[in-house]
C-alpha cells in the first residue's frame, strides 16, 4: 500500500520547487500555475515507459513489484487457466490492461486533485469547515442562474462521494491486510490485476529484453532514452525522501532561529512640534489639544503623540493632520491604546 503514494508525494514537491524558484525567477510564476498539468505530463511518460518495460508502475517497479491479471474464480476457467500457467505466469500486460493503468494511476488522481482544489475553492476552505455559514463570504460572481444550482449540488454532493470512496478504500485495505481480498485498492479490482512479487527468472528475463542489439543509431537513440527514463524515475523516488528531509531540516532550523532571543532595537525618537503645530504640554498625561488628563487615550499613527480619543478623532476627520507634526495622517491611523490601572 505504502508504494502506492510514493509517486503522488511529489507533486507537493514539485510545487514548491516551483513557488520558491519563480520568487527568484518571475518568469516561472506561470509554470508555477500549471504545476498539476506538469506534473500529470511527466507522471504519465514515467509511467508508460515503466508499465511497457517491468509490467509495473514506477514505486512498484522499485519495491521489485509487478502485475498480473488476477486467476479466474470458476473451476472451468482456473482448469483452463492452470493448463497454460506456465505461458500467464510472466505474460507482459496487453495494450487495453496498461491504458487502463495509466488511467487509474495518473488520469483519476489528477482529476481527483482538480475536484478537491474546486471543492476547496468555493466551498471557503478549512475555515469554513470549522465556522460553518460565519466564514462564508458572498463574492460577486458572473455565472448564470444553472451554473450555480450546478455549483451548489456539486458542493453538496462532492463531500458525499469522497468519503463513500474513502470508506471503500479503507474496506479493500482491511480485507488485504487480513488476507482475504487479493487487492488492496478498488482500481486493481476493477482492472481485474494483482500486485505481486517480481521472481527471479522473470526480472532476468525483463534485464534481458531491456538491452536490444547496438547495431543501429536507433538502437543506441533508444538505450540512452530507456537509460534516461530510468535515472529520472530513480530521482523521482529519491526527490521524496529527500523533499521530507529538508522539510524536517527547514522547520528544526525555524524552531531554533525562534528560540534565539533578539535584541529589540532601540525606540524612535520622540516626535518634535512643527512650527505652526499644537505644541506638546509639559505632563506626559496631558492631552495635547483639550489641555486636560487624558481620557480614553489614542495615539496618532504617523507621529506616536497620545491624546484622547474623541480630541484626536475630530482633529484628524477635519484637517485629515497630525495637530503635533502637521503629517498627514486619517482617521484609519489612529490607534486605540490601552492603559493599566
Amino acid at each position: 500500500y505504502a508504494q502506492h503514494h510514493v509517486v503522488l508525494s511529489l507533486r507537493g514537491a514539485l510545487q514548491y520547487a516551483l513557488d520558491v524558484m519563480a520568487l527568484r525567477y518571475p518568469v516561472l510564476f506561470r509554470l508555477a500555475a500549471r504545476a498539476d498539468e506538469l506534473f500529470l505530463f511527466t507522471h504519465f511518460i514515467l509511467e508508460a515507459n515503466s508499465l511497457a518495460k517491468n509490467n509495473a508502475t514506477v514505486a512498484e517497479a522499485f519495491y521489485g513489484l509487478r502485475r498480473q491479471h488476477c486467476e479466474p474464480r470458476s473451476k472451468e476457467l482456473r482448469d483452463v487457466f492452470s493448463a497454460s500457467a506456465h505461458k500467464v505466469a510472466g505474460a507482459s500486460l496487453t495494450t487495453r490492461q496498461m491504458l487502463l493503468s495509466l488511467l487509474c494511476e495518473v488520469g483519476i488522481p489528477y482529476i481527483r486533485a482538480k475536484l478537491d482544489a474546486l471543492h476547496e475553492k468555493h466551498s471557503g476552505g478549512a475555515a469554513a469547515r470549522l465556522l460553518g455559514d460565519l466564514a462564508r463570504i458572498e463574492a460577486p460572481h458572473d455565472h448564470t442562474v444553472s451554473q450555480g444550482t450546478a455549483l451548489q449540488v456539486f458542493l453538496r454532493i462532492y463531500p458525499l462521494v469522497r468519503a463513500l470512496c474513502n470508506v471503500v478504500s479503507l474496506g479493500f485495505n482491511l480485507a488485504y491486510l487480513v488476507g482475504s481480498a487479493k487487492h488492496y485498492s478498488v482500481l486493481l479490482w476493477v482492472q481485474r490485476l494483482v500486485v505481486r512479487r517480481t521472481s527471479l527468472p522473470e526480472y532476468k528475463a525483463q534485464q534481458a529484453g531491456a538491452a536490444p542489439a547496438r547495431s543501429s543509431k536507433l538502437s543506441r537513440m533508444l538505450i540512452g532514452f530507456d537509460r534516461a527514463v530510468t535515472a529520472v524515475k530513480l530521482l523521482l523516488v529519491v526527490g521524496v525522501f529527500a523533499f521530507k528531509f529538508a522539510e524536517y531540516y527547514l522547520a528544526q532550523q525555524n524552531k531554533n532561529n525562534a528560540q534565539k532571543s533578539i535584541t529589540p532595537p532601540p525606540p524612535p525618537e520622540p516626535a518634535r512640534a512643527a512650527t505652526g503645530g499644537v505644541q506638546l504640554p509639559p505632563s506626559a498625561s496631558t492631552c495635547p489639544l483639550c489641555r486636560a488628563a487624558r481620557i480614553n487615550p489614542a495615539a496618532c499613527g504617523s507621529s506616536g503623540v497620545v491624546f484622547c480619543y474623541a480630541c484626536i478623532f475630530e482633529y484628524v476627520n477635519a484637517n485629515k493632520r497630525c495637530p503635533v507634526t502637521l503629517l498627514p495622517t486619517g482617521v484609519d491611523d489612529i490607534r486605540r491604546l490601552y492603559e493599566s490601572s
